[in-house]
């Protein structure tokens, strides 16, 4: 076996995983978009179960914080998934067995993240919003100045080491993220950096799609990129792989005219396609023929796979050979499969759960005033 069929493995399991939600999004039958989402985060939470130490477990359902007896609890919205150390007490009440949801102490957590089936503008705008909500609660400040080893016991100052040059290693901080089985096109590389100050101020660590996309934090070292939370979030650099997005940045206007002269084909084109692949080839048909290489337009436009492919089983072996040339490819999808796993664990176990503070819970003077 190579160490490629591994992530071969995955990217098969993403493609079979995409198409079983999909059966619960599309059709009158079938169709229960509640449903789908559910699905869609019991695979991802299942999938990355696999990857994460012992130590820790993953679940979904509520953060609650209390910093003292004397103020009443914090709690969170519902979360779709929650990293929790084990070693340290992490949960006060199961709400429903079969699917782990869970009331857990906010000192126990070393991940929260969003989790969307597709990840388009609009559920991506809905997640950023979700994950801000636990700094505005005062859930989470994200820069805690603390460390622990496993068990709760702090570390002094004089033990805190280095992790590159300068750079501080990780503090109790959890990582948080937004995580999809599938991307739309329209989240490119631009997109995402037009969304940086939204982005920090949500202090997100990671967006990563199972189907090649990674916008993660990073820190610039002199020889090398590393993949690295930052000590603030207030001007935090991030990086972006993403993988079966072709683009037209850069073309010149008469390479965009010569795919229009491609996709100018009569009716065959239509031949044997499915409604949903009718629409995409119509609006991609659309997307070419509105396309003005002088405007800055040119930057958003973007093709996915399934664009291309359509494209590309009704052209001849040379007009496919011209299209695959005009249309740029970045990065492999399972390098950046590789790499957003590799982040998840080293960031994970970077982290020691604090060991929770009880008697802010069982004694709380608010809830119990005569205790």
């Amino acid at each position: 076996m190579n160490f490629e069929d591994i992530f071969q493995t995955y990217e098969k399991f993403v493609e079979y995983s995409v198409s079983k939600t999909d059966l619960a999004t599309r059709g009158e039958d079938l169709q229960n978009i509640k449903e789908s989402g559910g699905m869609t985060e019991e695979i991802i939470r299942n999938f990355f179960c696999q990857f994460i130490p012992k130590r820790y477990a993953v679940t979904s359902g509520y953060i609650i914080r209390s910093d003292s007896q004397d103020k009443r609890p914090i709690v969170s919205d519902q979360l779709d998934m929650i990293i929790v150390d084990t070693l340290v007490p992490h949960s006060f009440y199961t709400l429903d067995d079969k699917s782990s949801v869970q009331v857990v102490p906010w000192e126990c957590v070393v991940g929260v993240f969003e989790i969307k089936r597709t990840l388009t503008k609009k559920t991506f705008e809905t997640a950023l919003i979700h994950l801000k909500k636990l700094v505005g609660k005062n859930i989470f400040s994200k820069e805690e100045k603390l460390q622990h080893l496993a068990g709760g016991i702090s570390l002094a100052d004089s033990l805190k080491k280095t992790e590159i040059g300068s750079i501080e290693v990780f503090y109790d901080n959890p990582i948080f993220g937004i995580l999809s089985l599938n991307n739309d096109p329209g989240i490119t590389k631009t997109y995402l950096e037009e969304k940086t100050a939204e982005i920090r101020e949500s202090k997100i660590d990671i967006i990563f799609s199972l189907s090649g996309l990674l916008h993660s934090t990073i820190i610039k070292d002199t020889k090398k990129l590393c993949f690295h939370p930052p000590k603030s979030y207030k001007d935090a650099e991030y990086n972006t792989l993403i993988n079966r997005s072709f683009t037209l940045s850069g073309m010149k206007e008469e390479h965009v005219e010569k795919i229009r002269n491609l996709i100018k084909k009569p009716d065959k084109f239509y031949s044997g396609l499915g409604p949903t692949e009718k629409k995409i080839l119509e609006d991609l048909k659309k997307k070419i023929l509105n396309f003005n290489a002088s405007s800055e337009d040119y930057k958003k436009a973007c093709f996915s796979i399934t664009e291309v492919e359509i494209l590309e089983r009704f052209l001849t072996s040379e007009e496919e050979d011209s299209l695959t040339k005009l249309l740029l490819k970045p990065e492999e999808k399972l390098k950046i499969i590789s790499k957003g796993i590799g982040y998840l664990q080293y960031y994970v176990q970077k982290l020691n759960g604090r060991m929770s503070k009880t008697e802010n819970y069982f004694f709380n003077k608010k809830i119990f005033p005569d205790g």
